[in-house]
């Protein structure tokens, strides 16, 4: 009799080991697409930024905006940390990877000053830190954040702009920009050079075009008379006349290929030797509907359950 309590006590036993070792929280796995986090404001003005981050699990303490303390976005040595005010966390869908299911949560943040200087992180990191004395670390891409004092200029006009758009490895990718430029003074304008608003653009080179011979899914090689490479640069020291009314076609060159749909830029231009500069809000240049996740381009972090 005592054998075969002794039996059921340690069946029971080993029943609840294997039951509470399967029934255990999973780790926690996640992700983001890695992407160009860019802004270009007035110093008066304080945008926001969307992160969205898979994760393989609901309502864990990592996507309860309650249990975080602080968030930044920071390099990866965490010289430079900018603090964030995270303004909402929301559950927005969920994705396939890898034939696993993930949970996809949107991060709402904005800096907490309104008035900086211009930022740039070339790798960018989101870090965010729980009352639990738990942190997060994810590579999100780059991440910037202009100041401007306006975004219009009474003698230099640009009337017309669109994108051009070209598949770069198995993306759609912004290539070209075509500006009509308008000289809106009684003076000469000489036009010295383009800052794009974003650390991941430069000018590859440019020429002088006709606005209507450019479609937005034109092969850019086609205009410029040579194969278009991304990480070539050519002529990159804009300098010419504007008459009354040129296009200007402008191939770009990318230090990381992140999706960028949206782009601001500040025109550099003098009037008498005099220089001067126009600031062009971000212009939305194409919509991607396919938003395809290439695994071999996603890092995963695995963390505790808390």
């Amino acid at each position: 009799m005592l054998k075969k309590i002794l039996f059921i006590i340690g069946f029971i036993i080993l029943f609840l080991a294997v039951y509470f070792y399967f029934m255990r929280p999973k780790k926690i796995k996640l992700t983001t697409v890695k992407k160009s986090y860019s802004n270009v404001s007035l110093f008066e003005e304080n945008n926001s930024y969307n992160i969205q981050i898979y994760i393989n699990q609901k309502n864990s303490y990592i996507t309860d905006k309650d249990k975080i303390s602080s968030i930044y976005i920071s390099d990866k040595e965490e010289d430079n940390q900018i603090k964030m005010d995270l303004l909402n966390l929301i559950y927005i869908g969920k994705s396939k990877i890898d034939e696993k299911t993930y949970y996809i949560y949107n991060y709402n943040i904005k800096p907490l000053l309104i008035n900086h200087d211009d930022i740039e992180i070339d790798n960018a990191y989101l870090i965010i830190n729980y009352h639990n004395f738990k942190n997060v670390k994810i590579h999100i891409g780059s991440f910037s954040s202009y100041k401007v004092e306006n975004f219009n200029k009474s003698d230099l006009g640009i009337s017309r702009l669109k994108g051009i758009v070209n598949t770069i490895n198995n993306k759609k990718t912004l290539v070209g920009l075509a500006l009509e430029l308008n000289n809106e003074s009684s003076k000469n304008i000489d036009i010295i050079g383009i800052r794009f608003f974003d650390p991941n653009i430069k000018v590859s080179d440019y020429k002088l075009s006709e606005f209507s011979m450019i479609l937005s899914n034109s092969n850019l090689s086609d205009h410029l008379g040579y194969q278009y490479n991304i990480n070539n640069t050519f002529n990159n020291e804009i300098d010419f006349k504007l008459n009354e009314k040129d296009t200007l076609l402008i191939s770009l060159m990318y230090e990381n290929l992140y999706k960028i749909t949206d782009l601001g830029f500040q025109i550099i231009y003098k009037i008498d030797q005099e220089e001067f500069v126009y600031n062009y809000e971000k212009f939305h240049f194409f919509t991607d509907y396919e938003n395809i996740v290439f695994i071999d381009e996603l890092t995963f972090y695995t963390y505790e359950h808390d």
